[in-house]
């Protein structure tokens, strides 16, 4: 007898309790009943393991053994924008069955069939999107995005991390010490860069009425500063109110590691880096507010006593905010729960001086509240007082600007000796006898950390110069404003200019046309000065008529160049996919053909996505290098007492052609944009608040920017990475070994190897990374963990269980074209081949669909005349590659192998995929005709992996892997791919 699937939807259950026995009878299709020789109370009086026979009921004996026999499961991690775990499951009715009320694990309400296999397998998802759901309180964060960025650029460095016990001596060694602390020095300078714009505009702006009393704009000016930092240390101590899966532990190496779970659970420094960041603001509100007040403190001695003393505890606070901002903390001997800040008399003194601070602060506005005397500002339009130079927090913004462009000299430096130096070198281009592959090597030599440095400064000033603009008013002059913010705002107008003119170009470069490129930016030459020469006569026809069309007709060359050249494509993708214009077709089958092509074209994009990243850091290069020339030059004149009604501030050149003002036309632009920006914001701060779920590309960002731990600066989003990380972890380690809560009770409370033959975590986008790092996780934890780790599932005994039955599979990954080139210490190509080689011995494979535009091969890659070390990234038209291999094989230059490495059957109608080792290349779409087997739909590109018809082949295949290797079982348990198969062939 023959039952139907649905006959077979049963709980995978291991060992019959009690408890368990009535939730199985009641899933049970109707019409099917238990064998026999199954008891309702009590466990089966069988001596079979499953709690069943053939008795005279065989039929449903069999179905109940079949049931119980499912050994394989998979457990799926979605990627960012939070995919619902329907979506991820395939399931309208999937349930809860662990984790909590943000990391939750779903399992499908019935196991998995795969089409033209008999074989079940059960399914589940780890769903963390609930950990960077977008909210009004998280959209703020966004607005600190370029704190953000300055936290990865501390990733970005060429430090190549070590075990606690550092190995790195000298040079080396001081180096990369000396490279975080920078990083951390320009976290410190950007937060006091905000705090003292706000001074600004509460001091030195119409933001608080000029038409209020002294005293009271006084104070109200000054709360708006202390207001700000006080809301910043709010806003850094968020956290989860979940604790990291397993607990917290202490880091077990210096810098963090993806293996090292510590580094997941968090920075125990980070609470004393916010304070540090706190004490420095408040100390800032202190001294710009005692110094820009300047009241006739020599009228009363006591007064004047008392203003020396809060001016000098302002200035020692900072010192020592900074002085402490260089300090390194030992992560190796405190663990961080995410709460509770690690107790230390250095702790308990900055606690106790950020107290002070905040004291400090209210009794310097509450004096000059009281002094009644009007920090120089003028008037509305912001012009000086007689008789001085300098505001106090003028002179705060420009030498501010000074510091960050200083910082970021000293960083380049410091990079440029990083990448010099033999670990530079090994980590960018490998060993003679282990080269780094091209695809691997790091974005711009390995000089990331200061590109994402200049990105993140340059927004941070730009974004001062937008707040400041707006709260003066977009219509007020700007020759009064600090100068700083006066080419804040035209770099705004130059920037987003050139971001428009910029863009088909940069099209083009995206799909690596340079001629195009070339082409798009001749023509807008041409036509920009023809428009420029004929501005005062643009009606009458003249000799320039031609120069327009010589520019359209460079435009429609660089279009066609750009948007309608084919790819080229390997035979076999060309072949797979139906493309060959040489094969009859239907007009609508030659659409989807030239759809297709399109689309691979596009997907071949995310190989130069870096490129505008290092444009919008040479930008911002310019801006903020030209500010700080002109705060250099402004520093230089102030100092001496002017007349009254002269300006001491620096004006700026006004180079003009033909009598037009080449820099009022970007100032006044500028000043348009930060208004548009102001409004864009508010309205999608007002929608998120109405309608959380339409900000799914804001929460796309969120979900990039805040995966890593805060390191370099303390007002970072609350990273979820951690979180995720070890709730797979955790969930793998439980899954591999025990499937029932009465298992615990078998093995003496501590289950070991007792669960699914085969665990498959399967990770989608920024899940592969998060999937890649629990892996990591659990063979650290296998190698080196401690047996009496109070983590249940994380101790030495069930990670070295779960270790010899897990497998990997990625799919819609960035692991190799992103995160190896952008943090090549942390997920760079040795980093990869040792998860891949070491901790799952082959264990691993890669699915990618050339029209995915944001995934690609992340374990094999092109060679050209050279097995490894092929420059080129992969495309579609690479015939040659190579891949990782087990330690000891030869690495190979083949081409891609139809099937090759997969225990698959052929779908009807539907070709084997094309692997490279164990990457897989899978088809998409599936059908560009009618089909009787598939639907024809457009390509499914980044979207949807686990449809593919060979999806579960795949995932079969790795399983199959994972039971073969063996893990350490208890219970006699089969354990080999023989045992297992005697067993179901028994049953």
């Amino acid at each position: 007898m023959e039952l139907p699937h649905e006959a077979l939807a049963l709980p995978p259950v291991r060992i019959l309790e009690p408890t368990h026995l009535a939730a199985i009878l009641a899933s049970l299709p109707h019409g099917l009943k238990a064998p026999g020789n199954v008891k309702q109370k009590g466990l089966p009086s069988s001596g079979m393991r499953g709690g069943t026979s053939m008795g005279s009921n065989g039929a449903e004996a069999a179905a109940w053994n079949a049931a119980l026999s499912i050994d394989v499961v998979e457990l799926r991690v979605h990627g960012v924008s939070g995919t619902p775990a329907p979506s991820v499951l395939n399931d309208t009715s999937p349930r809860q069955v662990a984790g909590d009320q943000a990391g939750r694990v779903w399992r499908r309400s019935s196991p998995v069939q795969d089409p033209g296999s008999t074989q079940l397998r059960d399914v589940e998802a780890f769903h963390w999107g609930a950990f960077t759901k977008l909210t009004v309180l998280r959209f703020l964060w966004l607005i600190l995005i370029p704190f953000t960025l300055m936290n990865l650029a501390s990733f970005a460095l060429l430090i190549e991390e070590q075990d606690a016990a550092p190995t790195r001596t000298g040079w080396g060694h001081f180096s990369d010490a000396f490279a975080l602390r920078v990083i951390r020095l320009l976290g410190l300078a950007m937060t006091l860069q905000l705090v003292a714009t706000t001074c600004y505009i509460g001091w030195q702006t119409g933001f608080v009425p000029w038409t209020w009393a002294t005293g009271v704009r006084l104070l109200a000016g000054g709360a708006l500063p202390a207001v700000l930092v006080l809301a910043l240390w709010w806003l850094g101590r968020a956290s989860y109110d979940q604790d990291p899966a397993g607990g917290a532990v202490a880091w077990t190496t210096e810098r963090g590691a993806i293996f090292d779970r510590g580094f997941w659970s968090g920075s125990s420094a980070c609470p004393r880096r916010l304070e540090q960041h706190v004490l420095a603001g408040l100390a800032l509100v202190g001294i710009v507010g005692l110094t820009g007040t300047r009241p006739q403190w020599a009228a009363a001695t006591g007064v004047q006593a008392l203003y020396w003393l809060l001016l000098s505890a302002s200035v020692g606070l900072l010192t020592l905010a900074i002085g402490r901002t260089l300090t390194d903390y030992d992560e190796t001997k405190v663990a961080f729960d995410g709460q509770t800040q690690p107790e230390s008399l250095w702790a308990k003194m900055e606690r106790y001086c950020v107290v002070l601070a905040v004291a400090l602060v209210i009794a310097v506005l509450i004096l000059i509240w009281h002094s009644g005397d009007q920090p120089p500002s003028g008037g509305a339009a912001g012009q000086p007082a007689a008789a001085v130079s300098a505001t106090a927090s003028e002179v705060s913004v420009t030498v501010i600007a000074c510091v960050l462009v200083g910082l970021l000299a000293l960083l380049a430096v410091v990079s440029i000796f990083q990448r010099a130096d033999s670990v530079g070198r090994r980590m960018r281009e490998g060993t003679s006898t282990e080269p780094v592959p091209g695809a691997f090597r790091p974005y711009w030599s390995g000089m990331g950390a200061t590109v994402l440095a200049l990105v993140a400064v340059g927004l941070a000033s730009g974004m001062s110069a937008a707040a400041f603009r707006w709260a003066q008013g977009t219509q007020s002059p700007l020759s009064a404003a600090a100068v700083v913010f006066r080419v804040g705002t035209i770099c705004w107008g130059v920037v987003t200019a050139l971001a428009l003119a910029a863009a088909l170009p940069v099209v083009a470069l995206l799909r690596n046309h340079k001629r195009a490129a070339a082409l798009w930016l001749a023509a807008e030459a041409v036509l920009g000065v023809a428009i420029w020469l004929d501005r005062n006569d643009f009606a009458t026809p003249n000799w320039l008529d031609l120069a327009y069309v010589v520019a359209l007709v460079a435009g429609v060359r660089a279009a066609k160049l750009t948007f309608t050249t084919d790819p080229q494509l390997a035979p076999h993708l060309e072949a797979g996919l139906g493309l060959s214009s040489a094969a009859p077709a239907s007009p609508e089958v030659r659409r989807g053909r030239a759809q297709v092509r399109g689309q691979l074209a596009w997907a071949e994009t995310r190989r130069y996505y870096h490129r505008v990243l290092g444009l919008a850091a040479a930008a911002a290069a310019g801006c903020v290098s030209w500010q700080a020339a002109v705060a250099l030059q402004q520093l230089s004149q102030w100092g001496q007492l002017l007349p009254a009604g002269q300006d001491g501030r620096v004006a700026l050149p006004q180079p003009s052609v033909g009598g037009v003002d080449l820099l009022s036309m970007p100032e006044r632009f500028g000043s348009w944009v930060v208004a548009l920006l102001a409004t864009g914001v508010g309205a999608l701060a007002l929608m998120l608040w109405r309608k959380p779920g339409r900000g799914t590309t804001v929460a796309i960002v969120f979900d990039l920017l805040s995966l890593w731990p805060r390191v370099g600066h303390p007002l970072c989003p609350p990273p979820y990475g951690g979180r995720a990380v070890l709730g797979v972890a955790t969930r793998a380690s439980q899954l591999a070994n025990t499937r029932t809560p009465g298992d615990e009770a078998s093995s003496g409370g501590r289950p070991v190897g007792h669960g699914y033959r085969a665990v498959v975590v399967s990770g989608h986008s920024q899940g592969s990374l998060i999937c890649v790092a629990a892996v990591a996780v659990l063979a650290r934890a296998a190698r080196a963990g401690n047996a009496a780790d109070r983590s249940e599932w994380m101790s030495s005994g069930p990670a070295q269980a779960t270790l010899g039955r897990v497998a990997l599979l990625t799919y819609g990954s960035q692991l190799q074209f992103i995160y190896a080139r952008l943090f090549p210490g942390y997920l760079g190509f040795h980093v990869l081949r040792g998860e891949f080689q070491d901790s799952l011995r082959g264990r691993w494979k890669n699915l990618h669909r050339w029209t995915d535009p944001m995934g690609g091969p992340v374990l094999a890659w092109p060679c050209d005349n050279d097995t490894w070390t092929g420059r080129r990234g992969p495309t579609p038209a690479t015939q040659s590659w190579a891949w990782m291999l087990q330690r000891g094989e030869v690495a190979p230059g083949e081409h891609a192998k139809k099937g090759k490495n997969l225990d698959v059957r052929p779908v009807p109608q539907l070709e084997l995929p094309w692997a490279t080792g164990p990457d897989v290349q899978l088809q998409d779409p599936l059908t560009l005709s009618d089909s009787a087997y598939y639907p024809r739909l457009p390509a499914r590109r980044h979207s949807d992996y686990w449809h593919d018809p060979y999806f579960g082949a795949v995932v079969w295949t790795l399983a199959d892997a994972a039971t073969a290797a063996g893990g350490p079982d208890i219970n006699g348990d089969p354990t080999t791919t023989q045992e297992v198969q005697q067993r179901q062939a028994h049953i």
